[in-house]
């Protein structure tokens, strides 16, 4: 296989495995709700301005909340075209477009393949101008323009003091909407679990601390919110993007030796792509915490799933 996660399984408290455990999507974190004068925010489709050090609504949207200018279409103004989709990456190379706002059967091929680009990839990411940023098992982040399919190297530094692999998401910050990162989460043959952000001007990781999990793959939001998912403990996290600790948890289905694994937000929805055997298509609402089965056995085995920070938190 072109990727192969390996995770250490601890038995602990509820939540860490699907079965039994009840009340796990509540927040484990109590969180300070005042505010900056000034500030504004979005909470699902709604916007909300900072007055007096609390937050007042100021306007529902009817599409899409945009934390630097409120209701918008879905894009912000400086976003990319390409980079309102999620992209999938395929063990055989292939880089494939799925499109969550109709059906599964939206997923397609895009006009090039990536074999002669890198070694075997392991995780991937995509950016606000539509790049995807892609790690291969020998550590090294290729960059690749997703209308045209070219190739080249980043400005990644590897660090020692992280491991080579790691699962990968863009998130906004959530005090500056116009900038972004990509926070990494170690894998299994890191040292220390650890979550991690790549500054994307510079290159450069910095730590920012340990972690409860191996082997979790990213996604993130332009509300600057970070969703880890672990398939081997059936788990989909909710990490403060600050010091990496867990604010809310989700029970969704538990696969105990997949060999590819990938993960992308959309519309408010969390996508899971695992195979174990049968590739699958898991989608998660976070505000009920059903998952359901939007595909049993499908045709591509995915690698890596990229979605910026351009699409959208809420669709109507």
């Amino acid at each position: 296989m072109f990727k192969i996660k390996i995770a250490i399984i601890v038995v602990s408290v509820c939540g860490w495995f699907s079965m039994g455990c009840t009340g796990c999507a509540e927040p484990s974190v109590m969180i300070d709700d005042s505010c900056i004068t000034e500030a504004t925010r979005c909470v699902s489709n709604t916007y909300e301005r900072c007055d007096n050090e609390q937050w007042v609504v100021e306007q529902v949207c009817e599409q899409t909340c945009a934390n630097d200018h409120g209701c918008t279409d879905g894009l912000s103004s400086e976003c990319d075209l390409a980079a309102q989709h999620i992209y999938l990456l395929s063990n055989g190379g292939d880089i494939l477009q799925f499109d969550p706002s109709e059906s599964v059967s939206s997923i397609a091929p895009l006009d090039f393949n990536l074999n002669t680009c890198f070694g075997a990839p392991f995780s991937m990411s995509v950016d606000r101008t539509g790049h995807a940023w892609i790690l291969n098992h020998s550590g090294g982040i290729s960059w690749v323009d997703l209308k045209t399919g070219e190739c080249t190297d980043s400005n990644y530094q590897q660090s020692n003091i992280f491991g080579l692999l790691f699962g990968m998401g863009f998130a906004s910050d959530a005090n500056d909407p116009m900038r972004e990162y990509l926070y990494v989460a170690s894998a299994a043959d890191s040292i220390r679990e650890s979550l991690g952000a790549i500054d994307p001007e510079t290159g450069q990781l910095r730590v920012i601390g340990d972690i409860m999990h191996t082997g979790l793959e990213l996604t993130g939001t332009s509300e600057g919110r970070l969703f880890a998912y672990s398939p081997q403990q059936g788990l989909v996290l909710e990490l403060n993007t600050n010091q990496g600790e867990e604010l809310r948890r989700w029970s969704v289905p538990q696969t105990f030796f997949p060999t590819a694994w990938a993960f992308a937000h959309w519309g408010g929805f969390l996508y899971m792509f695992v195979t174990d055997g049968s590739n699958k298509i898991l989608r998660l609402d976070p505000e009920t915490g059903q998952t359901e089965t939007l595909q049993e056995n499908g045709d591509y085995t995915i690698v890596g799933a990229g979605v910026s920070t351009c699409a959208p938190v809420v669709i109507n």
